[in-house]
């Protein structure tokens, strides 16, 4: 989950965001976002498991 006023980067292409509305994780380049600190550091994102009905037989 989102929050106002995080950032978000990606360590793939260098994309940032910073988020004007909560709302669900943010995805670049086929991975999650990982969360910039206030004092600059990254935070890696946890991954969540996508499970669907196909997976559970």
């Amino acid at each position: 989950m989102t929050n106002v006023g995080e950032k978000y980067l990606c360590e793939n292409c260098g994309g940032v965001v910073l988020v004007i509305e909560p709302g669900l994780p943010l995805y670049c380049c086929g991975q999650m976002m990982n969360r910039v600190n206030k004092d600059g550091t990254v935070e890696a994102s946890k991954q969540i498991p996508i499970i669907s009905e196909v997976d559970l037989y």
